[in-house]
């Protein structure tokens, strides 16, 4: 065989691909990029998924949590509102906006001020968030603007029992039998069932630090 000038001779194993093993190659590796975003992109959205899960958990510890705190210490002490009207130490009905609001005590003073160490705490339901509220003093004087914080966003609603001394449970507090002038003692315990509209019912029971039948308000249980 003669050749041109210009022409070499090509060794069959240096030879290129064929278009189909290109084709067959390119195949491949969108098999394995398709399989690698899939398993990368189920990670993300597990990570995502996690992170809304553990935000919702600590929002909800989180209001369980300062709860429990306040109904711990949940005291038989009466106060005047704004127009000069005795309010019960503890009131509760789930029909109202404001679905609790009692007196308090355990109220820290570490610089040793000249307050007192109770304080009344509200909690309310409005467009679906669980707030609470406290106001400065215990006997009230005038409109006083409380500061609202979030506890729990997403309730589909609030149900509440309260124990009464009977050991009976009745859906409002003081019991109707027992609205009078004289304050009625503190329920026994309080069940709270939190309906959340992601995870459905949330159901806590309480013991509050109950009042005897016949004692005084302010006077400890013994």
């Amino acid at each position: 065989m003669v050749l041109k000038p210009h022409q070499r001779l090509v060794p069959a194993s240096s030879a290129g691909f064929t278009l189909l093993e290109v084709l067959v190659a390119v195949s491949i590796f969108g098999l394995i990029a398709i399989m690698a975003y899939s398993g990368l992109s189920g990670v993300l959205r597990t990570r995502e998924v996690t992170k809304i899960v553990a935000t919702r958990l600590a929002e909800l510890e989180s209001a369980i949590m300062i709860l429990s705190r306040d109904l711990s210490q949940a005291t038989n002490r009466p106060v005047r509102d704004e127009f000069g009207d005795t309010q019960n130490a503890f009131i509760g009905n789930d029909s109202s906006p404001v679905l609790l609001q009692f007196t308090r005590g355990g109220v820290g003073n570490p610089l040793n001020l000249t307050r007192s160490h109770l304080r009344r705490v509200a909690y309310f339901l409005e467009d679906g968030n669980l707030q609470r509220a406290s106001w400065p003093r215990l006997d009230r004087s005038g409109e006083v603007k409380l500061e609202r914080v979030d506890l729990i966003k997403n309730l589909e609603s609030v149900k509440l029992r309260f124990m009464t001394m009977n050991h009976l449970y009745v859906t409002q507090w003081p019991p109707r039998q027992n609205q009078s002038g004289k304050p009625a003692a503190l329920p026994l315990g309080l069940e709270i069932t939190l309906e959340l509209k992601d995870w459905g019912p949330v159901i806590r029971l309480y013991r509050l630090p109950g009042i005897l039948p016949g004692s005084q308000p302010g006077t400890p249980p013994g």
